[in-house]
């Protein structure tokens, strides 16, 4: 398994990003620690305007990761959501909110 990430800013674009038509299956998970735990865009909106709060200098309060399985390798929804779970401990970010699109 490959994983990669980055700080972003722009909740509806990165909504967009992950929900397009051309992505070869698009299935969300999981949305959890927001009010709108039923719609993607909704969930990182709400999730952009917590991390504002936190007055950062870059305004990139949301972290993207991909979780790309090697050739050989088929990941379930639910590996999808324990390298999930242990990415976000790795990175300190236990009981943040997140939403997982497979």
């Amino acid at each position: 398994m490959i994983i990669n990430g980055q700080a972003v800013k722009g909740a509806k674009r990165l909504a967009n990003h992950l929900l397009k038509d051309e992505n070869e299956r698009v299935q969300v998970l999981e949305i959890s620690g927001v009010d709108s735990n039923d719609n993607l865009h909704h969930a990182l909106r709400d999730m952009e305007i917590m991390g504002a709060l936190t007055k950062t200098r870059t305004g990139k309060v949301l972290y993207h990761a991909n979780i790309n399985p090697q050739k050989n390798e088929r990941l379930t929804p639910e590996n999808y959501i324990k390298a999930s779970d242990r990415l976000m401990k790795e990175l300190g970010f236990t009981g943040q909110p997140r939403a997982i699109v497979m």
